[in-house]
């Protein structure tokens, strides 16, 4: 999985030094939320990516319980 995330978060950490200030600061269209700004997209983005990772912890954690380790 580490050798997949590294080359992702190079790329994603180059693409985010190109972005136009006003892209992050500006609105951006969201489907329920109508405009906001980029930067509260990238914060929804960032906040919904670490719920994934806390269900995947709390995952592992509980499926090794129940194998006894």
């Amino acid at each position: 999985m580490l050798a997949t995330w590294t080359p992702l978060c190079e790329r994603l950490e180059a693409v985010m030094r190109t972005l136009p200030q006003e892209r992050i600061d500006g609105p951006v269209p969201h489907h329920w939320r109508g405009e906001i700004p980029g930067r509260e997209v990238l914060i929804i983005v960032a906040r919904h990516t670490a719920e994934h990772l806390a269900h995947a912890r709390l995952t592992a954690d509980l499926a090794a319980v129940a194998l006894g380790r």
